[in-house]
């Protein structure tokens, strides 16, 4: 990084060599918290060779009770298999949790067996004139801006975008332990957690997703970054707009924390949602680096001493 600090008044050559502590402070504690970054050089890896996409569909939550009996089932599979699905997945259910996308970065025998007992379950429970089922082999290619890539497909990007343009006050995020989820008895309450949520409000205009944390988001031996270690953690990172269901679920749930960008305006216990035990340590270097507060937001490290 190259960042202009407060208290140096220069620019400084931020890495794990030169001013470490605000290297790691940068990666993962906030916004601009500390200074202004004016440049970020990037380390590249080598694009895979291959990468295979999943999505999966169940007919949409109706008054059918067919329908809601399915979804039922679907819900209890679905959040079971993926409590321990293999870490080379990673992605998203989404809207009221009857669509699954998913990519594995892996050989394509792998992604086939991995999701074998599922196939089989949705072969046998899901009516064959709603069902989306798809395994396919992706390739990766270049583009240089995120809308370039929109551009070349069909336009999924302004789509996205567009479906991302809720206000965020109404956002709850909540992250999942694996570890939690491995306690006997703890899958049960989130499985009936949402299928309480689920089942009892037939109105899909609001915006329901769990993420899966698969790939390198898991790999605890990353130091030299102060990303809340509950992100290192966690299987899931629910977010709804939910707030009842959110409620049930930290009463239900400990405190494993959220991910920093969509967080509930008024979360409570902020700072260990937000950073867990990092945050002294975050707050130690605000105080070297920006002692006078000159660079604050809401909730951002030492924005209560402002």
């Amino acid at each position: 990084f190259s960042s202009s600090t407060f208290l140096s008044s220069q620019l400084l050559n931020v890495d794990a060599c030169s001013h470490p502590d605000l290297y790691w402070a940068v990666r993962g504690g906030g916004g601009g918290t500390y200074g202004v970054v004016t440049s970020v050089l990037h380390r590249l890896h080598p694009k895979p060779d291959l990468l295979v996409g999943f999505r999966l569909v169940v007919p949409t939550i109706s008054d059918c009770w067919i329908y809601r009996s399915i979804h039922a089932a679907f819900i209890d599979t679905w959040i079971r298999f993926a409590a321990t699905l293999d870490s080379r997945w990673r992605g998203l259910t989404l809207g009221k949790y009857h669509e699954v996308n998913m990519i594995f970065n892996g050989p394509w025998g792998d992604a086939v067996s991995t999701m074998a007992p599922l196939k089989l379950w949705y072969d046998e429970n899901v009516p064959n004139f709603v069902k989306v089922w798809g395994l396919a082999k992706w390739e990766m290619k270049n583009v240089t801006s995120y809308l370039a890539w929109g551009e070349n497909d069909s336009g999924e990007a302004e789509a996205m975008l567009t479906a991302f343009q809720v206000p965020i006050k109404y956002f709850h995020s909540k992250l999942i332990s694996t570890k939690w989820l491995a306690a006997e008895g703890n899958l049960d309450v989130l499985v009936n957690d949402i299928k309480k949520s689920v089942l009892n409000d037939l109105s899909l205009l609001r915006f329901d997703a769990i993420w899966h944390m698969g790939g390198n988001i898991g790999n605890k031996t990353v130091q030299d970054a102060s990303v809340s270690q509950s992100m290192r953690d966690a299987q899931f990172h629910l977010l709804s707009m939910d707030g009842q269901f959110m409620r049930t679920l930290n009463r239900d749930l400990p405190n494993d924390g959220c991910y920093l960008n969509e967080c509930a305006v008024k979360e409570p216990d902020w700072k260990k949602a937000y950073w867990g035990d990092n945050y002294r340590r975050l707050l130690a270097i605000k105080n070297v680096y920006d002692p006078f507060r000159v660079f604050s937001c809401y909730r951002c490290v030492g924005s209560d001493n402002f």
